[in-house]
């Protein structure tokens, strides 16, 4: 009887161990389930960001292209209006055009905007 006792304990023992295996197994299975969702998400909300600041990036370089080469034609433009100005006697900040020309350029320094650009290609 004892035979028959210490056979059933031992039959009982292994398959506990059987079973914990298992629950081992099936909790790393779990991990892996839910990491592997926890990095899709990531690389997806990663992608979406990614390509808004592409995007963001190339639109803000065009911009900043156009706005350097219309302010340096407007620098020209209030040097020829000044040069005009002069020559009749007038003062060209009796032009309200010329006042808002000439702040618009103090604001935005032609060479500023440039350096940003610039700065903007470089990003990789």
């Amino acid at each position: 009887m004892n035979r028959s006792v210490f056979k059933k304990v031992a039959e009982l023992d292994i398959q506990n161990t059987e079973l914990s295996e298992v629950q081992v197994e099936l909790a790393i299975v779990d991990d892996i389930k839910k990491l592997s969702s926890d990095a899709e998400k990531s690389v997806s909300t990663f992608l979406k960001a990614y390509t808004i600041i592409s995007t963001q990036k190339q639109q803000a370089i065009a911009d900043g292209e156009m706005y350097y080469k219309n302010a340096a034609k407007l620098e020209t433009s209030i040097k020829q209006f000044e040069a005009q100005a002069s020559q009749l006697g007038i003062d060209p900040n009796g032009s309200k055009e010329y006042k808002t020309a000439k702040d618009l350029l103090t604001r935005y320094d032609i060479q500023g905007v440039y350096d940003r650009v610039d700065s903007l290609r470089k990003l990789k």
